[in-house]
């Protein structure tokens, strides 16, 4: 824990993904549970939610991993320069 109550990385914010963080702080995310890699389900095989949703699952997946923590940390700072600027 950071000294106000945050985190203290152990590596440079550019070689963090967004997935990593999810994982650690919430196991995960997923649209159904079925999803889950851990998860059985007695219906996969028949299951036209898992059909129609693992796709999706997988770009999501895809893109949370492609995206940084030093690339968030960008975002908020152009955020916050905005709107000094526009003051």
């Amino acid at each position: 824990m950071g000294s106000n109550g945050g985190f203290t990385l152990n590596r440079e914010p550019s070689k963090i993904s967004l997935m990593e963080v999810v994982n650690v702080l919430q196991g995960g995310v997923y649209l159904n549970k079925c999803l889950a890699d851990d998860y059985v389900c007695e219906f996969e095989s028949e299951c036209q939610v898992n059909t129609i949703l693992a796709p999706l699952q997988q770009q999501l997946a895809n893109y949370l991993e492609n995206v940084t923590i030093e690339e968030i940390l960008q975002s908020k700072s152009t955020e916050t320069k905005k709107a000094i600027n526009e003051n």
